[in-house]
């Protein structure tokens, strides 16, 4: 993952990006507990879902009503449908992943790696192909490393 995300040095280093990638990590890492227990509580996957998705869509409406209360921030049409797209996309990759735990209940390594390696890969062509980011030749080694890696884990034996 550090192989990925590692940028060329540019003035004094910013060590907030380092706790920021970390809360990210923690994060990640209790959601992806909580949709495993989720998909073997026996409870609909859809249902429980879209309860999920309805309440992240009040709170980023109390936040968003909060910034334009506080600091006068208008979000436009554009910033709307970004944001219901990307949420539309978010919404569909966590149900593949309870899917896969579901499919795979004896083999939670592999579903674990393979979809959150997978969003890192995937987030990683978009940014290059769709936004023009550069990457370096260690982005690059790092990005099939963790293609092989997926590979491994899958293969490993159960």
């Amino acid at each position: 993952m550090a192989g990925i995300l590692a940028r060329p040095a540019q003035g004094a280093p910013d060590r907030r990006g380092w706790i920021l990638l970390l809360a990210v990590w923690i994060g990640f890492a209790g959601v992806d507990v909580l949709l495993k227990r989720l998909a073997l509580s026996g409870t609909p996957a859809t249902a429980a879902l879209l309860v999920a998705f309805v309440l992240a869509f009040i709170g980023m409406l109390l936040w968003q009503g909060w910034r334009r209360l506080r600091h006068g921030v208008r979000p436009g049409l554009r910033h709307a449908a970004a944001g219901l797209l990307l949420g539309l996309l978010n919404f569909g990759n966590i149900v593949f992943y309870v899917r896969a735990h579901q499919a795979l209940p004896d083999s939670p390594a592999v579903v674990f790696a393979t979809m959150n390696i997978g969003v890192v890969v995937l987030g990683t062509a978009v940014g290059v192909l769709a936004f023009g980011e550069k990457t370096s030749p260690l982005n690059r080694a790092a990005i099939v490393l963790a293609v092989a890696a997926i590979g491994l884990i899958a293969l490993a034996p159960r």
